[in-house]
């Protein structure tokens, strides 16, 4: 019981950290005709409502989905869950727990991610708050990369996931 992200024992609920490693619930979905297990997809925003908003988009598509807030967080789910995606924000607050210190951003990320052992074949997609103009200044390290801005147009991302994803 104590086990799942979210238990309750008299009267007294548990939740793990933002930051552990979260599936949606309910069972692992499958994909078409209830063939094979879906597709994992890993999100790294530390907004939460974003997170909510993507992983309920993402489920309803069929898809399996992970979250966490930061750099760390996600190289654990990566480690261990290996995604077959990776929908990464891009602006990342300081890490006021360490003094304020500039947290990494979504290229940081990226970057530790792209070179993990075991996370050579995961494809990644970078969502963003900035516009356009403000990434220039920013080199991706793939120009394949692709960037959506927030707020996210669903209609465009979730198409473009399933034709990476078939890729």
């Amino acid at each position: 019981m104590l086990n799942s992200p979210k238990s309750t024992l008299s009267g007294l609920t548990l939740a793990a950290p933002a930051s552990q490693p979260q599936a949606t619930a309910g069972s692992a979905p499958r994909g078409p005709a209830h063939g094979p297990p879906a597709k994992t997809i890993l999100v790294v925003d530390d907004d939460l409502v974003i997170q909510k908003t993507v992983s309920a988009k993402l489920t309803r598509a069929g898809y399996r989905v992970l979250t966490a807030t930061d750099g760390p967080a996600a190289i654990t789910i990566v480690r261990v869950h290996r995604p077959d995606l990776i929908l990464l924000d891009f602006n990342f607050p300081p890490d006021v727990s360490h003094g304020g210190v500039p947290s990494w951003d979504g290229l940081d990320i990226l970057y530790w991610l792209r070179n993990l052992k075991g996370a050579e074949h995961t494809r990644f997609m970078l969502i963003t708050g900035e516009q356009p103009a403000g990434l220039q200044n920013h080199k991706l390290a793939d120009a394949s990369t692709p960037v959506f801005q927030k707020p996210l147009d669903f209609d465009q991302l979730l198409p473009a996931i399933a034709q990476t994803l078939a890729a």
